[in-house]
């Protein structure tokens, strides 16, 4: 496996065996599930030896039947207020660093859907989100096509299958803001074929990644990470609704949280997710790590 830290690539030796992924059922909502992915690293899609890999090639065979389109939140896009991508034909972003060329000429070509971004736009500005806007200049990065090409793969000529929208996490990351802007969601996820994708990390500290040496595996992951990673879960799984929005906007939201995510891009989309999924509980539906303490913790709400 390959890792970008400090603009060196590293490699990571065998990965340890995969923790088995739970039977994924869906909720009794006529909605389509919502993914909240943890979505490692760049070069995850090459990855084919990553127990995670298994769990995304797998993944869209739980869908009860193919979305219409997908609507992606990354935490690799953040603005002031929410954007909308509104382009037909977004570009892919390659933004990362100090990984092999062929990774900067791979090809996930999206398309999007300007109809879908003009009622996301709707839906934001009926929720109080005055200031939410489109933009036909982004693209979609890799917090988005990494995990999806695996998922939904490109045809032939490296052509997606399905339309993807991506919105943009808020300036600060706060927790509440960010429940909110799941829930703005809610009413179009109902009302029509539409996957959201939650795309960011459970746990994300790239300066306290273990590779191991050259003849070893990464280790298990630190006890900080570990536990967050575990409160995490339990939160999400265990209280729905408006506890389970308490308990997320807690400052801390536990005592290992700035050690887990010292900017807290990767954990924005968990707030989305919750706030999206409303009553529904959240399952566990994959758990790995990478590289000692990068946690690849999946749900499905």
């Amino acid at each position: 496996m390959l890792w970008c830290v400090g603009g060196k690539t590293r490699q990571k030796r065998k990965p340890r065996s995969p923790t088995p992924t739970p039977d994924i059922t869906m909720s009794a909502s006529s909605r389509l599930p919502i993914w909240l992915l943890s979505h490692g690293s760049p070069a995850l899609y090459t990855e084919t030896h990553l127990p995670a890999y298994n769990f995304y090639q797998q993944l869209s065979r739980t869908l009860p039947r193919q979305p219409d389109a997908i609507i992606c939140v990354s935490a690799h896009w953040t603005e002031n207020s929410p954007a909308v991508t509104t382009e037909d034909h977004p570009k892919q972003i390659y933004d990362f660093y100090g990984f092999p060329a062929h990774m900067y000429e791979y090809k996930y070509q999206t398309t999007g859907d300007p109809a879908l971004a003009g009622r996301i736009l709707g839906a934001l500005r009926d929720a109080g989100f005055a200031r939410a806007f489109g933009t036909s200049s982004r693209g979609h990065d890799h917090g988005t096509w990494s995990p999806l090409s695996i998922t939904f793969p490109p045809d032939a000529a490296g052509r997606a299958p399905i339309p993807i929208v991506q919105l943009s996490l808020i300036g600060g990351y706060d927790a509440a803001e960010h429940i909110r802007l799941g829930q703005a969601l809610q009413p179009l996820l109902e009302q029509e074929n539409v996957l959201l994708v939650c795309s960011g990390g459970v746990v994300h500290n790239l300066r306290q990644l273990s590779f191991g040496h050259a003849a070893q595996q990464a280790p298990p992951p630190a006890p900080w990470a570990a536990a967050f990673d575990e409160y995490t879960t339990a939160t999400l799984t265990q209280h729905t609704g408006a506890e389970r929005e308490r308990i997320l906007t807690q400052h801390p939201l536990h005592q290992h949280e700035r050690q887990a995510h010292p900017e807290a891009d990767h954990l924005a989309p968990v707030f989305v997710a919750a706030g999206a999924a409303g009553d529904q509980p959240a399952r566990l539906v994959h758990t790995s790590w990478v590289a000692g303490n990068l946690s690849m913790s999946s749900y499905i709400m």
